[in-house]
């Protein structure tokens, strides 16, 4: 897991371990393994049968490290999303430093998630080089997922496997946080 805010990284990760330890989890998903005693670390724990997450700040050094599942959050902060020297700088780093560490090419997944703020922020990077998934064209693509803040109807957000559950134009995505007002 990578992210370009060190602080978010972490609060994640821990958030995370403690999902995997909530009683909730172990009743929802009565996992076969535990959290290893031995490696437990907020940034780097590992399991009882040898799943694992590592969470780095993005830039950091990940060279040697690989996974099944690649999560990027906000590779662009909006701010550097308004610098085309910046969007360009971590395109490069997604292309030659962070696509490649999973395990295998043809199956491990990569998650990205983003605020979109330009159409060549790294989202729009890799929707352009590598294209929006579609089960027959294009099933290796990204499956993009957009949910607006307050909801349109015209871009209502589809996928195989559910869909927004808005239906009220402008009704918030959250909205004891994003209240309509």
């Amino acid at each position: 897991c990578l992210s370009v805010n060190e602080d978010a990284m972490m609060r994640d990760a821990r958030d995370s371990r403690e999902v995997l330890r909530s009683p909730w989890y172990e009743q929802m998903f009565k996992p076969q393994w535990s959290l290893k005693t031995d490696q437990d670390a907020v940034t780097n724990y590992a399991n009882t049968m040898g799943g694992s997450r590592v969470s780095k700040a993005q830039g950091s050094e990940i060279v040697g490290l690989r996974g099944d599942c690649l999560l990027l959050d906000d590779p662009n902060t909006p701010h550097e999303a308004e610098s085309k020297k910046a969007r360009d700088e971590v395109n490069e780093l997604w292309e030659t430093n962070i696509y490649n560490r999973v395990n295998d090419l043809t199956k491990s997944m990569w998650i990205g998630v983003q605020q979109r703020t330009n159409s060549g922020d790294w989202s729009g990077y890799v929707l352009k080089t590598t294209g929006a998934w579609n089960e027959q064209t294009n099933p290796g693509g990204w499956l993009h997922i957009v949910l607006p803040a307050e909801y349109e109807a015209a871009r209502k957000c589809v996928t195989p496997w559910g869909s927004d559950p808005r239906t009220i134009e402008g009704e918030t995505i959250h909205k004891e946080r994003l209240p309509p007002e």
